[in-house]
């Protein structure tokens, strides 16, 4: 039996402007469309996700390629990765400079990989980063194009704007300090004149008129360093409102006492709400109702069947799961600490790592991703884009009833590498027949509530996903994102290409809540 071939691409989970939201799907879309029509021809599922990426990659509108976030250097340092379903061979580059496509060299290490050992046995190398990285590619006649090539117009002005913001922040901070040091000097001095301190013989024989004014704070407490909330940015691409002030909980005040925020930082601390995504968005349009994203309370889930149509009266069925102690959908997970201020949404205006996931005609998967890291960031620094099992994940469907999968995943790097989510969501949606029971479980239990990610209060990411049952070859896409948005666009062998831009409720805060939405295709 022939596949019908199927594309999928998602244009980053972080924040997408609802001023360029028609310009994201209008990209999505326009890529879907036109690798069908390669897929049509034949193409493999491999060549088809490169394809796809690099299409993102050349967009200024999208962090990948051209236009991608600019290290505290002022350049450019790319990550990419691309893994084949069927041979499950994986190539990524890392921290690469000077190639406008990271994705085409994945794609080549993966090709080299392919071919056997090199002279004297050597193994070929699956993943390279830095300067040996651009090398290769240029060994391997890729295009090397000049810096200027890489920046736009718009990533100049990112990178300036939060440049001086760093600087500023740092240059108060060194104020303060300095100005702390000098009261403590001053204050220890005028200590002396008035007789406050007292010369007290140590064990070592000298005085405390000896010691410095750390050493005699028994005597006079010094006050601590205090550092204005405003000072410190974070210069992710994932912003969300000034965090709430903690408090410590085991104070014995009257409940008038409490700050309006602080009473509700522990109210959301010590509950959880669970539910299963919100409604479909305002921005999927009457042909979009296929896509299931409607908000069930833990309490009513069921093992019923839920069945709607498209415009092209297909029957979908909508698989809501059992409720196995499972907590869906929004999950409070709050640590918030006071004295950190996030860039503005609309300041940083960017979204995260783009990437692709497909299954051509003859059945193979095939999954990618690529993204130009978070503004600001250390030259060098390695993302999930380039990390085995973080960044993507594919493997064909089996003889032995194990469905093919393929996962792009995107958000914060390093929430996406400890978790290794892609490689997570990929292993669940293979064990679970229930495809978004899989992706629930994931992004609650494996993500939100990992134990590895116990040192953030927030956890951003997001995942696309393709699942294939190798019984009869139906086929599901799943997205996911803990983030403000995602942007997915995906097209069916036969039909037109359609992308959607799915955002958090009103009610729901990124970073602790997750909404997953789906299509059976």
């Amino acid at each position: 039996m022939e596949n019908r071939a199927f594309i999928a691409v998602h244009a980053g989970a972080g924040y997408h402007s609802r001023e360029k939201e028609n310009s994201y799907r209008k990209l999505c879309s326009q890529t879907c469309t036109k690798v069908m029509m390669k897929l049509k021809s034949g193409m493999s599922a491999l060549d088809a996700v490169t394809l796809a990426i690099q299409m993102l990659e050349d967009s200024p509108l999208t962090n990948a390629g051209r236009g991608s976030s600019l290290t505290l250097e002022g350049t450019v340092e790319c990550d990419a990765s691309v893994m084949d379903g069927k041979s499950l061979v994986y190539g990524a580059v890392g921290a690469i400079s000077g190639v406008q496509n990271p994705v085409l060299v994945a794609r080549k290490l993966v090709e080299e990989q392919s071919t056997g050992n090199m002279v004297l046995g050597r193994i070929p190398p699956c993943t390279l980063v830095g300067p040996g990285a651009t090398q290769w590619a240029k060994d391997h006649c890729i295009p090397i194009v000049t810096e200027e090539k890489l920046t736009t117009d718009d990533s100049k002005k990112t990178f300036e704007t939060h440049k001086r913001r760093l600087q500023n922040a740092e240059e108060r901070r060194k104020n303060k300090r300095r100005k702390y040091l000098q009261d403590n000097e001053n204050g220890y001095k005028e200590s002396l004149t008035e007789g406050k301190v007292e010369a007290v013989q140590a064990h070592d024989g000298q005085s405390d008129l000896h010691r410095s004014p750390i050493e005699i704070n028994q005597v006079e407490k010094i006050t601590p360093l205090t550092i204005d909330s405003n000072e410190v940015s974070d210069f992710t691409t994932e912003t969300t409102n000034d965090r709430e002030n903690i408090f410590d909980t085991s104070r014995s005040v009257d409940e008038s006492q409490f700050r309006e925020n602080d009473f509700q930082s522990l109210r959301n601390r010590n509950q959880a709400t669970c539910c299963m995504g919100n409604a479909v968005n305002d921005c999927l349009d009457d042909t979009d109702r296929n896509i299931y994203g409607t908000k069930l309370e833990a309490q009513a889930l069921e093992n019923k069947k839920l069945e709607v149509r498209d415009e092209d009266h297909e029957k979908l069925v909508v698989k809501k799961p059992t409720d196995q102690g499972l907590n869906l959908g929004v999950l409070d997970t709050s640590t918030d600490q006071s004295g950190v201020k996030r860039l503005a949404n609309d300041e940083l205006g960017v979204q995260d790592t783009v990437g692709a996931v497909c299954v051509d005609r003859r059945g193979n998967m095939a999954a990618g991703v690529s993204s130009g890291g978070i503004s600001l960031k250390q030259p060098g620094r390695l993302g999930p884009a380039a990390l085995y099992g973080a960044g993507c994940w594919a493997s064909n469907p089996c003889s032995e009833g194990q469905s093919g999968v393929a996962v792009a995943t995107s958000g914060t790097g390093e929430h996406i590498m400890r978790t290794l989510l892609a490689r997570e969501c990929a292993t669940s949606l293979q064990v679970e027949d229930m495809a978004e029971m899989a992706m629930a479980h994931v992004m609650s239990k494996k993500f939100l509530e990992s134990d590895v990610l116990k040192g953030y209060s927030e956890k951003f990411g997001g995942c696309l996903a393709l699942k294939v049952c190798p019984r009869d070859l139906s086929t599901e896409l799943l997205w996911s994102h803990t983030t403000e948005s995602m942007c997915v666009g995906y097209m069916k062998q036969g039909k037109t290409a359609k992308s959607v831009i799915t955002r958090l409720g009103e009610n729901e805060r990124q970073g602790h809540t997750y909404v997953l939405h789906g299509k059976n295709i």
